[in-house]
């Protein structure tokens, strides 16, 4: 009996020892799961890291290779006023040379007038000498010669006089030409400018798409690091509470087994009268054996369940995000829509424009042909006005300038998206000019003056400057209805030019507080993911 009670606690004891065996395995597979997961993230985060500093990069560049671009644009402008001034001098040299070539042809008229009028002294004499009763006929001849002459004399003013108007006219002739070629290189300018914002725009546009999908795949890796920190954690808590368990499990053998020990001392002394104990102490131990097992199948349930939640809360935030994404998408698109069709609309406006520049034009040449034609109806234009209004011109166009350089450096400054693709529009339409207009009802009640400043003065910015590119002798002769028609248009387009302008300036500020929202956004995820990087 005693060999049979020293037999029977064995087979308690190597179960002990197989659950403690399996415990630390799967306490090592933990381990070892645990571990991956962490390479895995270091690996994820350095490739992050790098795409960011890649991304940085590429923007530092661009920004250098804009900024290089402004400077060019700088030399070039001052390679082209340089130019410009080199033209004039040069146009200057040769109205010079040629009021020199007419001043020596004057001179040689003159010296050969002189000597045609001695030549005619000396036959004058000779005849009177040799025939006497002609003397009457010759002083009749010297007499209507001289009249001839005096008729030369004051025809020779006149011309010169002609001549000095047409000085002037050329004058001025060269400087509408030289405003004229400023202004078409200035648009030519402005529509390269136009297509390299759009070119930056686009570019720019496909940058923040692409950061954009960059913060998408951040915010899903994120939201899966952050899912896998929890499993860890559950499985540190599981580990935890199974170490627990162990050592609960350990104390409990250590228990038993002193208990059998007592129970084997106390059974070499009382065999007999204690079987029936014996069986109850079994059939205790086969309790706790199964209360164990039962514990261990609750944990696997648990784990399980725990496994479930976690995959429908991924499933879950997975389908938030692409609603996030795809309303950011119509939201991206539809501005993208609206900013299309605001260039379409600029663009079928300028050519409107041009086309109506281009009828009045017309109509002023024939008015231009028909003041050439009476030149006694024509008053005359003063050369102060004119430079007056050059002046405002070129005060004009610097400030249209400055605007155009400070939107671009904000924009530069904020954001590559930005529109600014149309702000220069009003820069064909320049200071009035104080020409006069003559009222149809001329012939039958007389003439009416009506100037052009006096028409449109309360107006900052006219559209009547193409008028001195057809003005003989700086004046002008029109018809009252044209002039009427031209200053109601003009009044209507600058009244539509506002509404434009403040649309584009409240699109313009919409669009900036998006750019500085995003970015802020864009920071603050940076900084988080730093400081997760840093935990």
């Amino acid at each position: 009996m005693t060999q049979q009670l020293e037999f029977f606690p064995n087979p308690i004891l190597t179960r002990t020892f197989s659950c403690e065996t399996e415990l630390e395995e799967l306490m090592h597979q933990i381990d070892i799961m645990v571990n991956n997961k962490k390479l895995e993230w270091e690996r994820q985060v350095q490739v992050l890291e790098t795409r960011l500093d890649i991304r940085e990069k590429e923007l530092i560049n661009a920004r250098n290779a804009m900024d290089q671009k402004i400077r060019e644009m700088e030399i070039l402008h001052q390679k082209k006023e340089d130019d410009v001034e080199k033209s004039r001098c040069e146009i200057a040299q040769n109205y010079e040379g040629q009021l020199q070539t007419l001043k020596y042809q004057l001179s040689k008229l003159q010296h050969s007038y002189e000597k045609l009028q001695l030549h005619h002294k000396k036959k004058v004499r000779s005849y009177r000498t040799e025939l006497s009763p002609e003397h009457e006929r010759t002083q009749s001849e010297l007499n209507r010669l001289n009249q001839k002459l005096e008729e030369f004399k004051t025809k020779s003013k006149e011309w010169e006089k002609q001549r000095i108007l047409y000085q002037h006219q050329l004058g001025t002739l060269d400087r509408q030409r030289k405003s004229l070629a400023e202004k078409c290189k200035l648009f030519q300018n402005l529509e390269l400018e136009l297509s390299e914002v759009k070119t930056e725009l686009q570019s720019r546009d496909d940058l923040l798409r692409a950061v954009e999908m960059e913060q998408i795949q951040m915010h899903k890796e994120l939201a899966k690091n952050r899912s896998i920190e929890e499993n860890v954690k559950s499985f540190e808590s599981s580990h935890t509470q199974s170490i627990k368990l162990n050592e609960e499990l350990k104390k409990k053998m250590e228990f038993h087994i002193s208990e059998l020990r007592k129970v084997r001392n106390f059974l070499f002394y009382q065999t007999q009268p204690h079987s029936f104990d014996l069986k109850n102490m079994k059939n205790e131990n086969s309790d706790l054996i199964a209360k164990l097992h039962q514990k261990d199948n609750t944990k696997a349930a648990i784990v399980e369940k725990s496994d479930f939640q976690e995959r429908q809360l991924m499933t879950e935030v997975e389908m938030k995000e692409k609603n996030i994404s795809k309303q950011q998408g119509v939201k991206s698109l539809r501005e993208q829509k609206s900013c299309t069709t605001t260039l379409e609309k600029l663009q079928y406006e300028n050519e409107r424009l041009q086309n109506d520049v281009i009828k009045v034009q017309s109509k002023l040449e024939l008015s231009s042909e028909t003041g050439c034609e009476k030149p006694e109806e024509s008053l005359s234009y003063s050369g102060h006005d004119v430079r007056e209004k050059m002046f405002q011109q070129e005060n004009n166009c610097e400030l249209k300038t400055e605007l155009l350089q400070s939107s671009r450096h904000y924009i530069n400054s904020h954001s590559p998206h930005n529109e600014t693709d149309d702000i220069a529009i009003n820069s064909s339409w320049d200071s009035p000019s104080a020409n006069i207009f003559r009222n149809p009802e001329g012939a039958a009640g007389g003439v009416i003056e009506v100037p052009i400043v006096d028409c449109l003065h309360n107006q900052g910015i006219s559209n009547l400057s193409f008028l001195s590119q057809y003005i003989p002798g700086d004046s002008i002769v029109l018809s009252y209805p044209e002039i009427s028609c031209t200053t109601t248009a003009a009044e209507k387009f600058l009244q539509e030019e506002e509404k434009r302008a403040k649309e584009f300036e409240k699109i313009l500020n919409s669009h900036i507080d998006e750019l500085e929202k995003n970015s802020k956004k864009i920071l603050c995820k940076s900084t988080h993911f730093n400081q997760i990087k840093n935990m």
